[in-house]
């Protein structure tokens, strides 16, 4: 939602992107990387402009029928959004050494 993009509802896109991400997304230990799938192609440039505009950096690529960001900064996400999901915080915590905010 455009809402998400005003500077008083940035928790709210916190909640939303770690949402996205504990749903989609994966934690690559291997590549150190969060990646993240979908098809919806029309609305996921959307979620890559959210995430750099909490100041992280991305890779955006885009197929036929689906994309694929990449986040880099895990460091940053995880100090700044982290994951619910418990195999993901597991693997953000190995890459990081950093509880994240929940």
């Amino acid at each position: 939602p455009d809402m998400l993009f005003e500077p008083s509802h940035c928790e709210q896109a916190k909640g939303f992107i770690r949402a996205y991400i504990d749903g989609d997304g994966s934690v690559n230990i291997k590549r150190k990387c969060i990646a993240i799938d979908s098809v919806n192609t029309l609305n996921f440039p959307k979620l890559n402009l959210l995430i750099r505009c909490l100041g992280m950096d991305t890779r955006y690529y885009a197929w036929k029928k689906r994309s694929r960001i990449i986040i880099k900064d895990i460091v940053d996400y995880q100090r700044l959004i982290s994951c619910w999901h418990p195999e993901k915080q597991k693997r953000l915590l190995r890459l990081t050494g950093i509880v994240g905010p929940i």
